[in-house]
């Protein structure tokens, strides 16, 4: 019965100091990833690999530019790809927020991630929270887990979210910037793109699906 008892605390003890070792931490051999000009650091969760801050690139992958600085009215009406900065707030310690993009560029066979990394699927996103739960205290906790202090969160998993908003389809304006976060999936559904989103005072990560026009946040997920 020791022995057994020893084996199992032993077992579990490993288990727990791997998990603590690579938790919140750079991918192993991927610490950072240079795209475009910008270093982007990695997260490992659970046995994926993410990128730890949000895309920044005005290009495909193949280095063609994607159509950026459009005025309201050609967001509104475009049914190509397309970008958009959010520009960093104006603090003494201003927030990288990356840019958007809307579901036309996500949908794009050209690839807005570096090779080796895509948009991640729906699944991508449900096997990140599967990962992640059971380190909570409750599954209310999830979105703490997820966002920046600056966020309203502890970012215990090291994912960095912060509130870039979204570009509205129907008026091309910025919405919600420092209130919620907004991530493309490449998941289609019917006629809409799945995305992800967390609020600032809400607890989960929350699911739903929307029509392209919409400029949104994107996430690389390691292939």
């Amino acid at each position: 019965m020791r022995t057994s008892l020893s084996l199992s605390l032993s077992l579990s003890l490993s288990l727990s100091l791997s998990l603590s070792f690579s938790w919140g931490q750079g991918c192993e051999g991927v610490g950072h990833v240079e795209y475009f000009g910008v270093t982007y650091p990695t997260v490992a969760i659970g046995q994926q690999c993410w990128f730890a801050e949000n895309l920044q690139t005005a290009h495909y992958r193949n280095g063609e530019p994607i159509p950026d600085g459009l005025s309201k009215r050609a967001w509104r009406k475009t049914r190509k790809g397309a970008t958009s900065e959010v520009e960093p707030d104006d603090s003494w310690n201003p927030i990288v927020y990356g840019r958007h993009y809307n579901g036309y560029a996500v949908l794009d066979p050209r690839g807005l991630c570096p090779a080796g990394w895509r948009v991640p699927t729906e699944n991508d996103w449900a096997v990140l929270e599967a990962a992640i739960t059971p380190t909570l205290r409750s599954p209310s906790d999830m979105a703490e887990a997820l966002k920046t202090p600056r966020f309203s969160g502890n970012n215990s998993s090291g994912f960095a979210a912060t509130a870039a908003g979204l570009t509205a389809s129907d008026t091309g304006e910025k919405a919600y910037r420092n209130v919620a976060a907004f991530w493309w999936t490449s998941t289609r559904e019917g006629d809409e793109l799945r995305y992800r989103h967390l609020y600032e005072n809400f607890s989960y990560l929350n699911a739903s699906s929307t029509l392209p026009g919409v400029g949104m946040s994107i996430r690389c997920v390691r292939e």
